[in-house]
């Protein structure tokens, strides 16, 4: 049987950029940063 795939939710926002990754509906991970004005760079660090 396949392990289902994980989701990724990213929240990227004026100030910060979040992530979660949940598994049949369990938080796996979550992470937060402020992006100092470069959201994208701080998205590839998560």
């Amino acid at each position: 049987m396949a392990t289902p795939a994980a989701r990724l939710g990213i929240d990227m926002g004026s100030v910060s950029t979040k992530i979660a990754v949940v598994r049949d509906g369990a938080i796996q991970r979550t992470a937060y940063r402020r992006h100092l004005g470069r959201p994208a760079e701080t998205l590839a660090i998560l």
